[in-house]
């Protein structure tokens, strides 16, 4: 129980590229949060939600009785992803930044508008963090089905490409990702940070016990 009294940070990701996915990753980085809060509810700690809101505003609510379940419920449900800038994880980072006393940091993302640099920025001394990336089930492994003319488009700069899904660009993406993937994690070991990457499909439960190590 060395947990108990300690302060929790959540950071919820809620930038356009969040919306992906079936389910989405957003809706799996929110049942991740509530199940962190409510683990550390049950053993002492107090946790703390951040995130940006519809209008952009931030967005900062604390579990720390079970009496402020339906609060922390509410304000998960309002949080939406957003098409266009300026909703990513850095603007989060740059606006809402945690707060100085938590102990443990969970940061719920994709992570695609930040570099590992950034997030070196929330270490603290003493301070646990654990970085969790949460993938669309596509964006992990998009399937060919034979030769397919597709269009990949950025929900956040708007931009698109006109791609054939065929077995050699289906292998420079699986390359191109690997690469992504083992960067973040040479990154986050040097530095001290947990890494770990999740589909979205992911039952949220399996990443909680992942995370809290039960």
């Amino acid at each position: 129980r060395r947990e108990a009294g300690e302060r929790w940070s959540v950071l919820v990701d809620t930038s356009a590229s969040m919306g992906l996915g079936r389910p989405g990753k957003l809706q799996l980085a929110a049942e991740v949060a509530l199940g962190l809060a409510a683990a550390g509810q049950r053993i002492g700690a107090t946790s703390e939600l951040v995130a940006l809101g519809p209008q952009g505003q931030p967005v900062r609510r604390t579990f720390a009785r079970r009496r402020d379940l339906p609060a922390w419920l509410a304000a998960l449900e309002s949080l939406e992803s957003w098409d266009g800038p300026g909703r990513g994880l850095g603007e989060l980072l740059a606006r809402s930044a945690p707060g100085r006393r938590a102990a443990r940091l969970f940061v719920l993302a994709d992570f695609l508008d930040v570099g590992p640099g950034e997030l070196q920025a929330l270490q603290r001394p003493g301070r646990r963090i654990e970085l969790v990336q949460v993938l669309a089930p596509h964006e992990l492994a998009p399937a060919a089905g034979g030769e397919a003319a597709t269009r990949w488009a950025d929900r956040e700069s708007h931009q698109r490409l006109d791609v054939t899904l065929s077995g050699p660009t289906l292998a420079r993406y699986a390359k191109a990702l690997e690469r992504r993937e083992d960067a973040w994690r040479r990154a986050c070991a040097r530095h001290g940070l947990g890494w770990s990457t999740w589909r979205s499909a992911a039952p949220f439960e399996e990443v909680v016990a992942a995370l809290l190590g039960i």
